[in-house]
């Protein structure tokens, strides 16, 4: 139903309309890094119908993280998150995923923006 999560941590229902809620920790970078992606950022999101929720390709208000490889280390292009592709030799599902849905809520060492002033200035946690 719902996919693209890093690691959520806490869910909730509304009893009078079945909306889930879900709240999800990011990574835990201390600051954006232009060669890798953006800093630590929670999440928080309503779920109303299924969709893909960005995970692992971008975070809070579909701000991307860039291709890495490993064997390399080097940082290729930023990922898309309007057409998000699954090109990883141990995806054993669908290669075009959705558009990543943008969290309602997001707030981290970073990302946030000031979109979301009423949090302060803290840490992702």
């Amino acid at each position: 139903y719902a996919m693209g999560f890093r690691n959520p941590f806490r869910f909730s229902v509304d009893p009078a309309d079945g909306t889930l809620y879900a709240a999800d920790y990011g990574p835990d970078a201390g600051s954006d890094n232009a060669a890798r992606g953006p800093a630590a950022t929670v999440e928080w999101n309503i779920i109303k119908q299924p969709g893909f929720y960005g995970w692992p390709y971008c975070v809070g208000d579909n701000i991307p993280y860039r291709d890495y490889n490993y064997a390399t280390g080097q940082s290729g292009p930023s990922f898309n998150c309007a057409s998000p592709v699954n090109d990883s030799p141990n995806n054993t599902g669908i290669t075009n995923l959705p558009a990543a849905k943008k969290a309602d809520v997001w707030y981290g060492n970073g990302a946030n923006g000031g979109k979301f002033p009423e949090m302060g200035d803290g840490g992702e946690a």
